[in-house]
């Protein structure tokens, strides 16, 4: 019985979900009274886990912003899965599953860090990923200041490896 209680929940709240999302792209004025019987203080865009405060007393407002972290994670996975075959039958090419997958990994970094309201987390990774893009753009700069050094042999293997190849960035 309570296995059936637990489908029977399960499935209310995927539901629920799904229509979220409906409401979210075709009825916002409905979504928007919605969030309002929720908490007075939410609105189409803004973030339900500055709220985290008022949780538990806002039952509601706690499996809304559930739902709404779930479709933030699940959602754009989906929609890759649906795309990529769509685009190697058309493209001719392999779709690209090691970039797919850095930029999805970053996305739930970034969802990790939005629902975790950890704000010393948050500038640590703004400050790594500033570094980060700073080291990759400061090597692709001179490595075109500089096209010997192309040809030696540790930078040519390590860009060989690198997932950040691209031929736009490595073009002469």
């Amino acid at each position: 019985m309570t296995q059936i209680s637990t489908v029977r929940k399960f499935r209310r709240y995927c539901l629920d979900c799904l229509r979220i999302l409906y409401w979210a792209y075709f009825k916002p004025f409905t979504f928007k009274r919605w969030l309002r019987e929720i908490h007075p203080d939410l609105t189409l865009y803004s973030n339900p886990f500055l709220l985290q405060a008022e949780f538990r007393r806002h039952p509601r407002l706690r499996r809304y912003a559930d739902q709404v972290w779930w479709l933030s994670v699940f959602v754009p996975l989906l929609i890759m899965l649906l795309i990529a075959p769509i685009y190697s039958l058309s493209a001719g090419e392999p779709f690209n599953w090691q970039k797919s997958s850095l930029f999805f990994l970053g996305w739930l970094i970034g969802l990790v860090i939005a629902r975790g309201g950890n704000e010393w987390l948050g500038k640590w990774f703004y400050w790594f990923f500033l570094f980060l893009g700073g080291v990759t753009v400061a090597g692709n700069v001179l490595s075109r200041l500089a096209p010997e050094m192309r040809e030696h042999p540790i930078l040519a293997n390590s860009r060989e490896r690198s997932i950040f190849n691209s031929r736009l960035l490595l073009a002469n």
